[in-house]
């Protein structure tokens, strides 16, 4: 993996942390917390897994034209989710292999606790992400946080826009789009710069006024973007343009499905 894209990945974690939303703390907690393993992982040699095809050879559906219902089935599909957990097992144990650790080390603790642990990578499985988790990527890389040098990051993503059709006004148009959910992404940021975030309920399943407002404001920021470039142009930067080289990892439950359902419906 190139190191500007190592970069950009530790980048934006950090301003995912941020958002309120139950379904993504989990998410978002977990790829900070093995950001430089996965990193690694990645760069690790990957068989192409393309989705969507049928047992008759047919070509797969593209990614960008799953439903969410598909998506869900099979990222929730207790055999797929069993072979992606043994890829992973199989790649982290290659890892180990290259690079033993200490005994105490953070990643070799990682390495051994696997129960219900699930990755999607996209290399892999671009079709299991929803929109909402390559948007919010997408804007990382394009308006890294804090102001860092968004330079390298967003040549990553120009180097595929291209290919895929789009011009050099590509993040004047995704700023102009999202521009109000992008303002509340700054705003939170300085909220957490002053240790002023609210703090965030016991209770996954309880949804805040703010975390509501921040999900809607979201979901509308997504169908502007769709909006302005034509919705299936702008879903084809999303998971063609955005999966390579990114990947999540969280701590499956039996509710997980739903909610991300309910986030990815815009929380109506």
């Amino acid at each position: 993996m190139p190191t500007s894209r190592v970069k950009a990945v530790q980048e934006c974690p950090e301003r995912m942390l941020f958002s309120f939303l139950p379904t993504e703390r989990s998410i978002h907690w977990e790829v900070f917390g093995v950001t430089l393993m996965l990193l690694l992982i990645s760069a690790l040699p990957a068989v192409a897994q393309p989705g969507g095809g049928s047992a008759k050879g047919n070509p797969p559906k593209p990614a960008w034209r799953w439903s969410v219902d598909e998506r869900l089935a099979k990222r929730f599909d207790p055999e797929s989710m069993k072979a992606r957990a043994e890829a992973r097992a199989a790649r982290l144990n290659d890892l180990q292999k290259r690079f033993p650790a200490p005994a105490d080390d953070l990643f070799a603790d990682a390495l051994k606790n696997q129960q219900n642990v699930n990755t999607i990578e996209g290399e892999t499985n671009p079709e299991l992400f929803m929109t909402f988790e390559l948007f919010d990527d997408l804007l990382c890389m394009g308006f890294p946080p804090y102001g860092m040098n968004q330079q390298e990051s967003r040549r990553l993503i120009e180097e595929r826009a291209v290919v895929l059709g789009f011009g050099q006004d590509l993040w004047e148009r995704l700023e102009r789009a999202a521009a109000p959910f992008l303002k509340l992404q700054r705003r939170e940021e300085q909220l957490a710069r002053k240790g002023l975030l609210p703090s965030r309920p016991a209770d996954d399943t309880k949804w805040s006024p703010e975390e509501l407002h921040w999900c809607r404001e979201r979901a509308r920021a997504i169908a502007a973007a769709k909006a302005e470039f034509g919705e299936e142009p702008f879903l084809r930067l999303l998971y063609a343009g955005v999966t390579p080289g990114f990947s999540i990892t969280y701590v499956f439950d039996p509710g997980r499905a739903d909610r991300l359902r309910y986030v990815e419906g815009g929380c109506q």
